[in-house]
């Protein structure tokens, strides 16, 4: 399966969005219950988070998320916005690849985009009225690319 993933996600440049997991998937490895390789896409480590003053770990909850950059899929969404987060680990990853990141103690990254490939830490299908719009953006960056067998409107 991860031959046949990486041919339509690398070499053909379908689409593809991870979320919370999927983004740290992603990286070359992570250290969550030991040393395991992730899939290499991006050039990134998944490391533990470190608790700060009143910022517990796990990082479950609402938090503001600040654009790095313009991007497509945070458009008609706010500055600041609020995302829904549940996680322990997180993403370290070169500065070009974070569109957005957010603040829990320290900045963490908290979406990624590397060509056809999007990702966020948080999690937008329980995020409400800012996720349906993150959703739809993704569905809308799906028909603008064009790729032969996927298709969507919105």
């Amino acid at each position: 399966l991860l031959d046949a993933l990486s041919e339509e996600v690398l070499k053909n440049k379908k689409p593809f969005f991870g979320i919370c997991l999927g983004m740290q998937l992603l990286a070359k490895d992570s250290i969550e219950q030991g040393f395991h390789k992730g899939l290499g896409w991006i050039d990134g480590h998944v490391l533990a988070m470190k608790s700060h003053n009143n910022f517990r770990v796990p990082h479950v909850g609402w938090n503001n998320v600040n654009f790095e950059r313009d991007n497509s899929f945070f458009e008609k969404i706010n500055e600041g916005a609020h995302f829904y987060f549940d996680h322990s680990f997180h993403l370290s990853c070169k500065q070009d690849l974070v569109v957005a990141a957010c603040y829990y103690g320290e900045s963490y990254v908290a979406a990624i985009q590397k060509e056809n490939i999007f990702a966020s830490q948080f999690h937008p299908e329980k995020s409400q009225r800012n996720g349906l719009r993150m959703l739809r953006n993704f569905l809308n960056f799906i028909e603008q690319s064009n790729v032969s067998g996927v298709g969507a409107k919105c």
